[in-house]
């Protein structure tokens, strides 16, 4: 009798296992959605602040890659909306590279600086 309720055990966990496998990128959205409308109710962590500034850094349009610390510009603003939309950073998009667009790429698996084949990933 023990050993058929274990049998039966495994069975069950093995089918919810499979069944979070299957739907994990449902519930990394239903996460996700849960988290920003944490943040929103959280002014400290929603980017509202102002973000931390390094001083004497000046924005300048970057027409080439690498994008990096201090570039601005369209290219900057969709990869801040390719941040959020793929990565749930909670960026301010705002066409200017600072420090919370560097940190939100290293959160992402990528580095201070993104190369036109990184963008290409963090777009799609």
């Amino acid at each position: 009798m023990r050993k058929s309720k274990n049998i039966v055990a495994v069975i069950i966990v093995a089918i919810i296992g499979t069944l979070i496998f299957w739907k994990r990128d449902l519930i990394k959205e239903k996460f996700g959605a849960l988290s920003k409308l944490k943040a929103a109710n959280n002014p400290e962590q929603n980017g509202s602040t102002s973000p931390p500034s390094i001083p004497g850094l000046t924005f300048t349009n970057c027409d080439k890659f690498p994008l990096k610390l201090g570039c601005s510009g369209a290219k900057v603003k969709g990869l801040q909306q390719g941040l959020n939309r793929n990565f749930n950073s909670g960026l301010q998009v705002d066409g200017k590279f600072g420090l919370q667009t560097e940190k939100a790429l290293e959160n992402a698996g990528f580095g201070k600086e993104v190369e036109l084949s990184e963008i290409v990933r963090i777009m799609k």
